[in-house]
């Protein structure tokens, strides 16, 4: 038998974290953006009572609802997270990413009311400044305390509410907010540590948990049908 003899070598390939620390390091790539999360509320629930073909109906209807109204509001889905999705809206508009909220809660309270799609989510909504950036499918994504924040905020918000930080009320021209079934909306709460803190809230009857965040937090909710 014949020895091969192979010289080492090292092929360089530029790899994707290099590219994201000199993104992260760009001054050019932080960016004023709200920032809305989206999430279907007791989906694992769901899925394990009712049978594939019945919840898969359900997250498609979800899914393309949110997809299709967000044109209107002057934003896009930055991506879908299995039950739900991150959306991102420009430096102007963070009253538009509150209305496309309240139009995603009135079309559920819509299809529930007409018994199309029984489904329920939660919204928090966050504007501040963020890290813009190519994912490697090559879309836009984004990273930063803001999108942190409208993760939890959503985590932490009723079912059929609207969590919305005070960057986004100040931001917002909030007498502009608008929905056709009429809304409710808290007092701003000053929340002293969110890890820890939680206030009980009330609106229209419907009893539930503001989960404090080191910042006032408004709560918005639509007026159900009769």
């Amino acid at each position: 038998l014949m020895a091969l003899e192979f010289a080492p070598f090292i092929l360089e390939v530029p790899g994707p974290m290099a590219l994201l620390a000199d993104t992260f390091r760009s001054p050019s790539a932080r960016v004023p953006k709200c920032i809305a999360v989206v999430d279907l509320v007791n989906s694992t629930a769901m899925k394990e009572r009712e049978p594939e073909a019945s919840w898969l109906t359900t997250y498609a209807w979800f899914l393309d609802t949110l997809t299709e109204s967000i044109r209107e509001f002057k934003g896009t889905i930055c991506k879908y997270l299995g039950d739900g999705v991150m959306a991102v809206f420009g430096e102007d508009s963070p009253v538009e990413a509150i209305n496309w909220g309240v139009r995603v809660q009135e079309s559920l309270a819509d299809a529930s009311a007409e018994r199309h799609v029984a489904c329920d989510c939660s919204i928090g909504i966050s504007y501040g400044e963020v890290i813009e950036f190519d994912s490697p499918s090559g879309t836009k994504d984004y990273i930063g305390s803001a999108v942190d924040r409208a993760f939890r905020l959503c985590s932490a918000a009723n079912a059929r509410a609207i969590f919305v930080d005070i960057n986004t009320v100040s931001a917002a021209a909030m007498n502009k907010v608008r929905s056709r079934m009429g809304l409710a909306s808290t007092p701003r709460r000053q929340a002293k540590d969110y890890q820890s803190v939680e206030q009980s809230v009330t609106v229209n009857g419907f009893v539930g948990h503001l989960a404090a965040f080191g910042d006032p937090v408004a709560q918005i909710q639509i007026r159900q049908p009769a």
